[in-house]
């Protein structure tokens, strides 16, 4: 497994945040608002980091 640092649009479409304080009744129907916003966003109000399998399968996440 390796740590990498959240930077191209593939990294963005494999990110897992949530947009909680939208109303949005199902989490998975915010995820592109979510990304869309997290694109908009990196490296200027957010970082994030992914664990990834041998495969570049995301494990895990902190943003």
């Amino acid at each position: 497994m390796k740590v990498r640092r959240v930077q191209t649009p593939k990294d963005i479409k494999q990110a897992y945040p949530c947009a909680t304080e939208s109303p949005i009744p199902f989490w998975a129907d915010g995820l592109s608002l979510s990304r869309d916003w997290f694109a908009e966003n990196l490296g200027k109000h957010i970082a994030g980091f992914h664990l990834e399998d041998e495969n570049g399968n995301v494990m895990g996440h902190i943003y």
